[in-house]
């Protein structure tokens, strides 16, 4: 039974998984519109694969670059997003495939702003509702504070995902960088399958354990 159920898996995964693993690495350093010298920021409603949205009054994607209002991440170049143009704001990217995803990215608080000013929610919308992934809000000082976060979820062909401005809505917002969205290869998918079989069988073993001692 064990052979057969394990075989089902491994026929599903190498028939479901992708031949190619990375969905999209996106640093903002080569977008249209942004300068490559000095510092400021741009507006525009595409930002690589990211669309501002999905709300219809969603005011834009904002790109910070050279150090206008705080520093990028070390390994982050020049370029980032801040979350909240004129008011509250929000982008997204749409899902190709029925898989599941690894996501992760970097978030900072925006320097010398209030912790309700730089809350960054990442969500999941799909035809059954919205999954909150992530609610960041913190606070920095006088400097950025970048950190990396990360995690797995499941996404169908169709859902967003909103990477979205909350909190006080005053053209202050949260920055991220970095973010990066991948579908893990075949190896990753028997890694998890021997991990939740070997989980299976130790509580197998302790159920049968427990029956011994209480029929003793």
């Amino acid at each position: 039974m064990y052979k057969s159920v394990f075989g089902a898996a491994l026929a599903t995964i190498a028939f479901a998984s992708p031949a190619a693993a990375t969905e999209f690495f996106e640093d903002f350093e080569n977008i249209d519109g942004v300068p490559t010298t000095g510092t400021g920021f741009v507006q525009i409603p595409q930002a690589g694969p990211f669309t501002e949205g999905p709300e219809p009054d969603d005011n834009k994607i904002e790109l910070q670059y050279g150090s206008v209002a705080g520093d990028p991440a070390a390994d982050g170049g020049r370029v980032f997003v801040e979350l909240d143009t004129f008011k509250n704001s929000s982008m997204f990217v749409t899902l190709s495939e029925d898989a599941f995803y690894s996501l992760s990215f970097l978030y900072s608080p925006r320097p010398n702003d209030k912790a309700t000013d730089n809350q960054i929610l990442v969500l999941l919308e799909g035809i059954s509702g919205i999954t909150t992934l992530f609610d960041l809000t913190s606070s920095s000082g006088n400097t950025t504070d970048w950190n990396a976060f990360s995690t797995s979820f499941k996404g169908n062909v169709g859902d967003k995902l909103i990477f979205k401005a909350g909190g006080k809505s005053n053209s202050f917002g949260g920055y991220v960088d970095n973010i990066a969205l991948s579908v893990p290869e075949p190896a990753t998918w028997l890694l998890m399958i021997f991990g939740l079989g070997a989980v299976g069988a130790s509580m197998r073993r302790r159920q049968k354990a427990t029956a011994r001692i209480q029929f003793a």
